[in-house]
Formats: structure tokens, C-alpha cells, sequence
């Protein structure tokens, strides 16, 4: 026995799991083959009575109060990619790491796809007119073919390097900005263009086709406001599988309905609904009455696929803390992602 197994041998890693995140677990315990105790904690009170010698946390939404008397806490762990900015605040001057998870990064990138698709094709227009009997005019209702045409992707994280590998397999032109462009992610992906956050109204005049894939952040919330959505062409769409705060409502509610673009596939809201089973329109403006909108309910994410590819994530985070390593997909606290 060496002196790693030596010094491992009878620990058991102790995780706190917030209550939504509870049903996890089981699917969870499927992928680990390390000793670990799931201890569940539904609020703070509860949380403050075992947090003391707690190892992970795997949830978002504790307060600071909790977080600051874990003396062993070495990772607090989150479910997708997106990691709150309460949390990033309670955690803000601790010794604790953050971990997010990409593991559902292809199923976002062929739902902004699914979404370009339907848009460029008038899949659901189409669809809602036969079901009435009326067949759509040959030329009046014509789509637009996506080969040949320039998607501009706006945040070339996990998500939009999936995006961008899809994209150049239908022959369409990629053009995108990063926060740090490298030249060696330009090549691999075969871009015709990658700059710098200064570049977004390059990309915005240029492309046919606007993904926004970038994390919701002090810098990010509103990039997208009436002055970028007016820089588009009339012809071009935008998809937004992000976060909605990215974009400003108002702006994009107004540059449908006057058409300032020509239509827009969103994924991502700016009203959800309070509890489960509540019925809501996903905006205070009436977006569900336009024609030129294809509207998904946040769903971007959830496939069987994405759903084992994020736990895996957590289970490899969860084995790296077992073994004394560096977990993966750390997010940098000042960034926000």
C-alpha cells in the first residue's frame, strides 16, 4: 500500500445536498465508485447542523452564513452551467472552489440548431397552417436555405464550440467573438473570423444568423439592447439559448413586432413560473402573439444525454476531491463563470 492509499484508506467524503438537488443522488451514486455519505439539508437551519465536516456541498443556494462554517469544505458543486449570482457572492473571499458542469453542451448546441432549423424552414408556421388545410404559397412563404449563410456566435464557450463544429458540417460560414480570442480555436474550428468583446458589431452587421451562448454576468446582462438588435440585418435571426437578461426585452419584443430582424428562436425567459404546474406567459410583453417567434420553455438542456453527461461531470468533481486532485470545470469567482 503506498502512502496516497494509506492516507485515504477508511475516508468516507461527506456531501451536503440542497433539497432540490436531492433527487439526484440515486442516479448519481450509479456513477461513483468512492465512499461517500449524501447527507440532505432542505434549508440553513438544517444545513448549519451538519456543514461543519461536510466535504462538498452540491447545490446553489446556500447563504454565506452556512458556507463560511464549513472547515472542510473543499467544493461546492452545481447542476449545468449556469452558477448564480447569490452564490458567487456568499462564496466571494472563502476558501471554497465552485464547480459548474457542460455536460449538456451538444443537446444546447443542436436545440439552437433545432431553432435555426425551424426558423429558416417556417417548420411551426407551416405546421399550424395544414393542420387548417391552407397550403402555404410556393413564393409568398419561402424559407431560407442555411448552407452558404454566416451564423455569428456570440460567446465561444462549450456550447459555441458545439455549435460552431455543427454549423461548418451544414456549410454555413462561422464568424465569433470570445472573451479571449485564440488563434489556435480559430484554426480548429475553421472560423472565418474570431475576435474580442469589441467585435460584437462586426458580428452582429455580418451574420445571417445571431447566437447568443455566452453566461449571464454583470457584463453580459443587456449586451444586447435596441442599438445591436437595429445593427442586424432585417433578414437575420437571432436564437438566444443563454440566459434572457443577455438580451433586453422590451428591445427584442419591439424588434419583432416592427421588424427591425426577421425573426428570433429564444430557449431562455425573463418570467418562469413560481411553482410546478403553474401556467405563465414567459414575458410581460406578449411575444406568444407574434408570428415571426419560435418560443421553447428553457429546454435547451434536457435530454437523457445531457442529464448523464452533467452527473458524470459531478461524479468525476466528487472522485477528483476523493483523490486529493483539481476538480474539473472550475468557475472563476470574479467572472462569474
Amino acid at each position: 500500500m503506498n502512502s496516497y492509499e494509506e492516507k485515504r484508506e477508511g475516508k468516507t467524503l461527506k456531501i451536503l445536498v440542497a433539497e432540490n438537488y436531492w433527487r439526484y443522488v440515486d442516479d448519481l451514486k450509479k456513477l461513483l465508485d468512492v465512499p461517500c455519505e449524501f447527507l440532505l439539508a432542505r434549508d440553513d437551519e438544517e444545513a448549519l447542523r451538519t456543514i461543519g465536516d461536510v466535504d462538498i456541498v452540491f447545490g446553489a443556494r446556500f447563504s454565506r452564513r452556512v458556507l463560511e462554517r464549513g472547515k472542510n469544505l473543499k467544493l461546492i458543486q452545481v447542476l449545468g452551467a449556469g452558477v448564480r449570482a447569490e452564490l458567487l457572492e456568499a462564496v466571494r473571499g472563502l476558501n471554497v472552489k465552485v464547480a459548474n458542469t457542460h455536460g449538456n453542451a451538444p443537446s444546447v448546441a443542436e436545440h439552437a440548431l433545432a431553432l435555426m432549423f425551424a426558423l429558416a424552414k417556417r417548420v411551426v408556421e407551416s405546421d399550424r397552417m395544414l393542420r387548417e388545410g391552407i397550403w402555404l404559397g410556393t413564393w409568398e412563404h419561402m424559407g431560407v436555405q442555411l448552407e452558404g449563410k454566416v451564423v455569428g456566435i456570440i460567446g465561444l464557450g462549450h456550447v459555441g464550440r458545439e455549435l460552431a463544429k455543427r454549423a461548418k458540417a451544414l456549410g454555413m460560414r462561422v464568424i465569433a467573438i470570445k472573451r479571449t480570442p485564440d488563434p489556435k480555436i480559430k484554426e480548429e474550428l475553421g472560423l472565418e473570423f474570431l475576435g474580442g468583446p469589441q467585435d460584437l458589431e462586426y458580428v452582429l452587421k455580418n451574420a445571417d444568423f445571431v447566437v447568443i451562448c455566452v453566461p449571464e454576468t454583470k457584463e453580459t446582462r443587456g449586451m444586447i439592447g435596441e442599438r445591436e438588435l437595429r445593427m442586424m440585418k432585417p433578414t437575420a435571426f437571432l436564437i438566444n439559448v443563454a440566459r434572457g437578461r443577455v438580451v433586453d426585452e422590451e428591445a427584442l419584443y419591439r424588434a419583432l413586432k416592427e421588424g427591425w430582424i426577421a425573426g428570433a428562436g429564444i430557449d431562455v425567459w425573463y418570467r418562469y413560473p413560481r411553482s410546478e404546474g403553474e401556467r405563465c406567459h414567459p414575458s410581460k410583453f406578449p411575444f406568444h402573439e407574434l408570428p415571426n417567434i419560435v418560443m421553447t420553455p428553457h429546454r435547451a438542456a434536457i435530454t437523457p444525454e445531457g442529464y448523464w453527461g452533467m452527473l458524470k461531470q459531478v461524479a468525476e468533481n466528487i472522485k477528483r476531491i476523493y483523490r486529493g486532485e483539481e476538480p474539473i470545470n472550475m468557475v472563476d469567482i470574479e467572472r462569474g463563470y
